[in-house]
C-alpha cells in the first residue's frame, strides 16, 4: 500500500502491515542452469513504463475517506521503468551504463527477487553499477528506500542474474549494469530481454529496444609488422596496416599517422596510395583525407639506415589520429639494424705455375655484413696457356671444366663468417712467362658483389739440359754410335718438357747409319745424310731420355757432334763433343765454316853451302835436290843470345813472307817444324823446342805438346819429326810480313852416307774472306809416302760438286825426282801452284817439288809449303793418294778450302 502523505490532521496515519519476507520455499523455480522457469501465465502485453506508475487507491492528502473500510493490500507485482529517450548506448565505448528500473508495482513487499537480463549480441558487461539508486530524484514516486541488486553473469553467452532480497510496494529499484560494445559492432538497433520471478512474480516483459550509436573512426595500426628490419645502405619498405576501425567515417579533419624516426634513419615516399607524407620534426607525417568507416588504409613507406654505429634508437614512434573516444596512444615499432650481404674477396695477387706440377690459389671468400648470404656462386675466368684440372676449387661444387670461365657454388655464408676458395690451374705445354690474369667474381642473391679478384699467373718454363755426345767409333768397320742425353731440370718448382724434340748433326766424314751394329732409340730418324732428329716426347721434371744412333764414317776429320734439344717453352739448349778421325796418318787440327780462306808460306833450315858453284844454281833452278848436297845450316834471321848469352851450338834461322789482306780477322795460324837424321845421328836439341819471331817482335821460345810432335821411321833407318805450336795470338796480333824460325832441332852429326838431310818450316793462317763462303779445315799429322808401302789414302767429306782448294805441307820432297803424284779419288792428278804462282800442266807429275811460298827462292830443298789448283769433287766423301816412282816425302800437313754448292744449306761444306 501507498506510504501516507502528511495532512492538516495530526492523526497518525496508519502504518502498513509488513509483507512477510518469502521463506527460500518461496523463491521461483530454476533451471539447471540457474535461469528462471518459462511462465506461461504472463501478461500478454509488456508492461514496459518510463516512470514510475501511481496506485489505485491514492487519494488527495487532504481528503480522508468517510467510514470506509481500507481494502486489503494489492500483492506485489513488478514493471519496467525506463530512462526518458530509452536506452542509448554507443559502440567502442566500455565502462557504459545500461540501467532502468523495476518497480513493484502492488502493495506489499516484494521479495527474494530474481532478474535475469539477456543483453545483446556484442555487448557485454564489464560489471555492476556502485549504488543502485544513485541518481534517482525523489518525488511523489521516489523510492525511499530499497535494498541493492546483487548481479553475477548467467551461465549463458550475454546472461547476467541479479538478485534482489526486497523491494518495498511503489518502490522502483534500479538496476545499472557496466558495459562494454565493441567497436566493430555496426547495429544500430538492439533488445533487452529481461525476466523477473520470486515470491509469486512471474514477469517477462518483450524485449525492450536499445539504440546504439556507431563508433567514431579511429585510425589504427591493426596488426604490428613483424621482426621489423633495416639494412644499412639498403633501401627497405615498410608496410602499416592501418585501418579506420571506427564504424564512422574519417572527416572533416584528415587521418594523420606520424612516424618520428631516429638518427641515421631517412625516409621516401611509396607512389600511389591514399596518403601524402610530408617531413615534420624528427620523422615524417603522413595524412589521408577520407577513409570510410571500417575501411582500411594501407601506409607504405621506404625507410634506409645508415650503418648500425650510425643509427640512434632502435624503434620508430608512431602516433595516430583520429583516437575515436579513446584516449591518444603512441606507440613503438621496433627495428633492427643489419649490413646487408656485403661479399669480400681477398687472398694471392699472383702465383707461378710449373707443367705438371700441382698449384693452388689461395683466396677467402667473406660476407662482411651481418645478413646470411643464402649461396655463393663464383666465377672464374683463366688465362690463355692454362686449363683447368678436374678439381679446379676445393671444396665448392663447379660446372664443365671444358671453357675458359667455369661458374663454381658454395652453400650459404652467414654474416661475419668466411670461407676459403683454392683454386687450381694447370699451366698449357708451352706456356711460360707472364700468361695473364686469373679472374674471379663472386655473387650472392641480394649481396652486394665484392669487387673482381685478379691473380697475375705465370708459368715456368721447363728446363732442358743436354749431355755431351759419347761417340764410340771402330776402327776396322767404320762404323760407331753416338749417345746422349736430354733431361729436365728437378725440383718442387720444375716443369715437365713436353713434345721435346732433340737433333743431332754429324760432323764432316760421318754420317746417319740406320743399319749399324746399335739400337737406334725409337723415334730418331734421320733427316739427311748427316743429321737425327728425335722426337723424345714428355720428359718430367728431374726427368732423363736416353738416346742412342748409329754412325759410319770415313776419312780423316775433325769436327762436332752437335746435339739441340727444345721444347715448347723450353730454352733450346746443345752440347757438342769435339772428334777427330784420322786418315793415313792426318787428323783434322781446326775447321771453320762460312767465309774462309788459307794460306801455307815456309822455308828451309837447312841448304846447300853457298859457297858452291852448284848452289845458287839448284836455289834459282831447281837443277839439284838436298841429297844432292852436304846440307849445311841457314842462319839467315840470326836469334839474339839467350838470358845465358849463348845460342845452341847448331845454329839455325830463316825468314817466309807471310801475305794476308790488313785487317782481316785471323782464326788460325799454325806452326810447323821439321827434319830427319839418319842412322846414328843425333839430334842438336829437343824437337819440341822452336824459337818464333814476328814483323815486329823479337824471338821467343815455344814448345809444342808431347802429342803434337810426331815422328816417323823410314825402311832405311832414318828419323823423322814434325812438330806443332799454335800460334794464332801471336799472329793475329801482327798480322802479314816477315816470319822468322830460328834454332830447332836439326841433325848434330852427318853419319848418313845416303845424303838426304833437310829441315825446315811452314806457318798456315786461315784468316777471314769475305767474299766467299768458303769452309776450310787443317789435317795435320805425319803421312810417309815411301817406295816400299803401299801409299796411303787420305779420305776427306765434302759435298759432290764442291770446288776444293787444297794445300800441303810436306818435307823431303826433290825438284828433279819426277813420279810423285797428288791424286784426287785415286785417278785426278792435282796441280800444284809454282813459287811463281803459275800451274803448269807438267806440274801434276812432280807434286813434291820444294816449293815453299813465302821463301826468298824457288827451290827449298826439301820443303814444301804450297796450294794446289782447284778441283771440283765428284763425291760426298773424296779422297787423296800421293804417288812415288822413287821419290819419299813426308806429308806433314793438308789444308781444305771447299766452296758450299748450295750456300744455305747447314750440312753444306
Amino acid at each position: 500500500s501507498a506510504s501516507p502523505t502528511p495532512g492538516a490532521s495530526d492523526a497518525a496515519a496508519p502504518t502498513p502491515t509488513p509483507t512477510p519476507t518469502p521463506s527460500p520455499t518461496d523463491v521461483p523455480d530454476l533451471d539447471e542452469s540457474g535461469a528462471l522457469l518459462a511462465d506461461d501465465a504472463q501478461d500478454d502485453e509488456p508492461r514496459v513504463r518510463t516512470q514510475p506508475r501511481a496506485t489505485d487507491d491514492e487519494a488527495p492528502a487532504d481528503e480522508t475517506p468517510a467510514d470506509e473500510t481500507t481494502p486489503p493490500p494489492a500483492p506485489a507485482d513488478v514493471d519496467v521503468v525506463l530512462p526518458q529517450g530509452g536506452l542509448v548506448l554507443a559502440a567502442g565505448l566500455a565502462g557504459q551504463e545500461l540501467a532502468f528500473g523495476v518497480q513493484n508495482t502492488g502493495g506489499t513487499v516484494a521479495t527474494n527477487l530474481v532478474a535475469e537480463v539477456s543483453l545483446p549480441v556484442g555487448v557485454s558487461v564489464d560489471g555492476i553499477a556502485g549504488a543502485a539508486l544513485e541518481g534517482l530524484t525523489p518525488g511523489r514516486f521516489a523510492v525511499s528506500a530499497a535494498g541493492g541488486w546483487v548481479c553475477t553473469p548467467g551461465t549463458g553467452t550475454g546472461l547476467v542474474r541479479c538478485t534482489l532480497a526486497t523491494l518495498p510496494p511503489s518502490t522502483v529499484a534500479r538496476l545499472a549494469l557496466r558495459v562494454s560494445i565493441d567497436e566493430a559492432y555496426d547495429g544500430t538497433e538492439a533488445a533487452v530481454g529481461l525476466r523477473v520471478a520470486g515470491g509469486g512474480i512471474q514477469y517477462r516483459p518483450a524485449p525492450f529496444p536499445v539504440r546504439i550509436q556507431a563508433a567514431p573512426a579511429r585510425l589504427a595500426l591493426r596488426t604490428t609488422p613483424a621482426a621489423l628490419s633495416l639494412l644499412s645502405g639498403r633501401t627497405t619498405q615498410v608496410d602499416l596496416d592501418l585501418a579506420n576501425v571506427g564504424g564512422s567515417p574519417v572527416g572533416p579533419a584528415p587521418a594523420t599517422a606520424t612516424l618520428q624516426l631516429p638518427r641515421g634513419v631517412s625516409w621516401d615516399a611509396v607512389e600511389g596510395g591514399a596518403w601524402e607524407c610530408t617531413d615534420s620534426t624528427g620523422g615524417v607525417t603522413c595524412r589521408a583525407e577520407r577513409v570510410g568507416a571500417r575501411a582500411a588504409v594501407p601506409l607504405s613507406l621506404l625507410l634506409t639506415a645508415d650503418e648500425p654505429g650510425a643509427v640512434g634508437a632502435r624503434s620508430i614512434g608512431l602516433d595516430l589520429r583520429p583516437t575515436g573516444v579513446r584516449t591518444p596512444e603512441h606507440l613503438e615499432l621496433p627495428f633492427t639494424v643489419q649490413r646487408p650481404t656485403r661479399l669480400g674477396l681477398t687472398g694471392d695477387v699472383g702465383t707461378t705455375l710449373a707443367r705438371g706440377r700441382p698449384s693452388s690459389v689461395a683466396l677467402a671468400v667473406s660476407n662482411l655484413g651481418d645478413v646470411q648470404a643464402p649461396g655463393l656462386v663464383a666465377r672464374l675466368t683463366r688465362p690463355a696457356g692454362t686449363t683447368w684440372p678436374a678439381t679446379p676449387v676445393d671444396g665448392w661444387t663447379c660446372g664443365p671444366t671444358d671453357a675458359a670461365e667455369i661458374t663454381c657454388t658454395h652453400d650459404a655464408l652467414p654474416g661475419g663468417a668466411s670461407v676459403p676458395l683454392t683454386a687450381h690451374l694447370d699451366a698449357q705445354a708451352g706456356a711460360v712467362g707472364g700468361l695473364g690474369d686469373l679472374r674471379v667474381r663472386i655473387e650472392a642473391p641480394g649481396a652486394d658483389a665484392a669487387q673482381e679478384h685478379r691473380v697475375a699467373v705465370s708459368a715456368t718454363a721447363p728446363v732442358l739440359t743436354v749431355s755431351k755426345p759419347v761417340v764410340t767409333l771402330t776402327e776396322t768397320s767404320r762404323g760407331g754410335t753416338v749417345s746422349f742425353a736430354v733431361s729436365a731440370a728437378g725440383g718442387d718448382t720444375a716443369a715437365d718438357a713436353d713434345d721435346v724434340v732433340a737433333t743431332l748433326t754429324l760432323p764432316t766424314a760421318f754420317t746417319v747409319d740406320t743399319e749399324g751394329g746399335g739400337t737406334t732409340t725409337e723415334n730418331c730418324v734421320p733427316v739427311d745424310a748427316r743429321r737425327y732428329r728425335c722426337d723424345i716426347g714428355a720428359v718430367a721434371a728431374g726427368g732423363t731420355a736416353e738416346v742412342l744412333v748409329n754412325v759410319r764414317w770415313s776419312g780423316s776429320a775433325r769436327g762436332a757432334f752437335v746435339v739441340a734439344a727444345s721444347g715448347p717453352g723450353a730454352a733450346p739448349v746443345s752440347a757438342s763433343t769435339d772428334v777427330s778421325t784420322s786418315s793415313a796418318g792426318l787428323s783434322p787440327r781446326a775447321r771453320f765454316e762460312g767465309g774462309w780462306s788459307v794460306t801455307e808460306v815456309g822455308a828451309p833450315l837447312l841448304a846447300c853451302r853457298t859457297t858452291l858453284t852448284t848452289c845458287q844454281p839448284a836455289l834459282q833452278n831447281g837443277d839439284r835436290d838436298n841429297n844432292s848436297f852436304d846440307m849445311v845450316e841457314l842462319d839467315e834471321a840470326p836469334d839474339l843470345p839467350d838470358a845465358n848469352g849463348t845460342r845452341p851450338a847448331v845454329k839455325t834461322s830463316s825468314s817466309t813472307q807471310l801475305d794476308v789482306p790488313a785487317g782481316r780477322q785471323i782464326a788460325f795460324a799454325g806452326l810447323y817444324w821439321s827434319a830427319n837424321i839418319g842412322p846414328g845421328d843425333t839430334w842438336s836439341g829437343d824437337p819440341a823446342v822452336v824459337r818464333f819471331r814476328g814483323p815486329a817482335t823479337a824471338y821467343q821460345t815455344l814448345r809444342a805438346a808431347d802429342t803434337d810432335v810426331d815422328r816417323v821411321t823410314d825402311n832405311a833407318g832414318r828419323s823423322y819429326y814434325q812438330s806443332f805450336v799454335d800460334v794464332t795470338d801471336l799472329v793475329a796480333a801482327q798480322g802479314g810480313g816477315t816470319w822468322s824460325v830460328a834454332d830447332v832441332a836439326v841433325r848434330a852429326t852427318s853419319k848418313d852416307t845416303n845424303r838426304s838431310y833437310y829441315a825446315g818450316w811452314s806457318l798456315v793462317v786461315v784468316y777471314a774472306d769475305p767474299s766467299t763462303d768458303s769452309n776450310v779445315t787443317v789435317y795435320d799429322g805425319a803421312a810417309w809416302i815411301g817406295t816400299t808401302a803401299t801409299p796411303p789414302v787420305f779420305e776427306f767429306a765434302a759435298r759432290a760438286g764442291t770446288s776444293a782448294r787444297l794445300g800441303v805441307v810436306a818435307w823431303e820432297g826433290d825438284r828433279t825426282a819426277v813420279g810423285d803424284r797428288l791424286l784426287l779419288d785415286g785417278n785426278r792428278p792435282l796441280i800444284p801452284v809454282r813459287w811463281d804462282g803459275s800451274t803448269p800442266g807438267s806440274g801434276v807429275n812432280n807434286a813434291f817439288d820444294s816449293t815453299a811460298h813465302g821463301w826468298r827462292w824457288p827451290n827449298s830443298l826439301g820443303v814444301d809449303a804450297k796450294a794446289f789448283a782447284p778441283a771440283t769433287l765428284s763425291g760426298d766423301v773424296s779422297s787423296l793418294s800421293a804417288t812415288t816412282n822413287g821419290d819419299q816425302y813426308l806429308i806433314g800437313v793438308v789444308t781444305l778450302r771447299t766452296e758450299p754448292v748450295v750456300a744455305s744449306r747447314p750440312d753444306a761444306d
